[in-house]
């Protein structure tokens, strides 16, 4: 077992990292973040509190571990279901989000597992993460899902949307469906995102996230004529329809394989940003507009805070860890043996950024967490 807090202090401006109690083979590490005013017992006083959900995976079993004090300390991380055979690795695993004051956790398993019978599988927890409920298959079509990638975003007014890499049909095609914080344990029917399947690619994981105002966003890589590049659709009804899906940035990437690389999005300061790879450079974009280098690597990640992007990645997998922080020129490093980075942030304007990720040698990496933003 990996000691409770296990803590690094960077030189200089680094932060502070705290390794997770996980159980042996942990992996692929995901983080919701929930700031809310609660009343202090026995007195007239209400206090802002900060909570860090981290949920993780091992081969059989979905995990989570939960911080009560702004991600100082976790406590050891308690399994929330056995699942068979989860998918992991290559940015699989579960994910989490936040819809209303509840939590709700994904991920992608089978009884065989393998690329064989995996299907969406969900939970949800109403009280900060003491007890969870399992909800059941999201995917319509059992076995739909087993190519084992998906998303997983939370809205403004507790809307959730699933999104998945689906091969129901033959070739791939982006489907998801839609719950919220009003029907938590139910989702809608198979909805198609984008059913060309000549047009994805199809190992690299899709993306997902909503605006203030509830807006739909889904990225994927596409497949065009050889080029790997990354295009986003909307959707203005909860995903019941999409928008044809448009390209980000003005370069392209011609590759006769699959890179693994599906980039991060999200939604800030009145526009929506990513970031992803293209052959050996990180690039940030926004819908419209030339993309822009921000570094060399692979397996990049976003949040947005009140003062600006904040963007991680690595120089390579298993290597070292890099963060850009708003209105720096150079990033500073996090770890020098690092996999599977992300990057997450509150609803609340005012919620810390933290970043969470697998470190030490791939094949026996430990999880940890730490509070990135400036603000700290």
């Amino acid at each position: 077992m990996i000691p409770l807090l296990l803590t690094v202090l960077l030189a200089g401006d680094g932060p502070r990292i705290v390794a997770l109690e996980t159980p042996a083979g942990a992996r692929q590490p995901q983080v919701g973040v929930s700031r809310t005013t609660r009343h202090v017992e026995g007195t007239r006083f209400d206090a802002t509190v900060v909570d860090v959900y981290v949920v993780c995976g091992t081969k059989d079993a979905v995990h989570v571990s939960v911080s009560r004090d702004g991600g100082e300390s976790f406590e050891p991380a308690r399994k929330i279901g056995d699942v068979g055979a989860l998918a992991l690795g290559l940015r699989r695993g579960p994910r989490i989000a936040l819809a209303g004051e509840a939590l709700v956790v994904t991920a992608i398993a089978g009884a065989k597992g393998g690329g064989q019978d995996e299907d969406v599988l969900a939970w949800h927890s109403t009280d900060r993460g003491a007890s969870w409920t399992y909800d059941g298959r999201v995917n319509e079509v059992a076995a739909a899902a087993r190519e084992g990638l998906h998303a997983l975003a939370g809205g403004p007014k507790g809307e959730l949307f699933c999104a998945w890499i689906d091969v129901s049909k033959e070739g791939p095609r982006i489907c998801g469906a839609s719950s919220s914080s009003d029907s938590l344990g139910r989702w809608s029917e198979t909805r198609v995102v984008f059913g060309e399947p000549d047009g994805i690619c199809p190992c690299c994981h899709p993306s997902a996230a909503f605006d203030a105002k509830g807006r739909l966003f889904v990225m994927w890589r596409g497949h065009d004529g050889g080029s790997r590049d990354m295009v986003v659709a909307t959707s203005d009804d909860l995903g019941a329809t999409f928008t044809k899906p448009a390209k980000l940035g003005e370069g392209t990437w011609k590759l006769e394989a699959c890179p693994m690389d599906g980039g991060a999005i999200v939604f800030g300061g009145g526009r929506l940003r990513s970031v992803w790879r293209r052959e050996s450079q990180i690039f940030r974009a926004e819908t419209t507009g030339a993309e822009r280098p921000i570094g060399e690597g692979e397996q990049p990640s976003l949040a947005f805070a009140p003062d600006g992007e904040y963007d991680a990645w690595l120089a390579r997998r298993g290597g070292a860890l890099l963060l850009l922080r708003p209105r720096a020129s150079e990033p500073i490093r996090l770890d020098e043996q690092a996999s599977d980075p992300v990057l997450a942030t509150g609803v609340s304007v005012h919620a810390p950024v933290y970043a969470a990720w697998e470190s030490g040698p791939v094949a026996e990496p430990r999880i940890v967490v730490a509070r990135v933003d400036a603000r700290r």
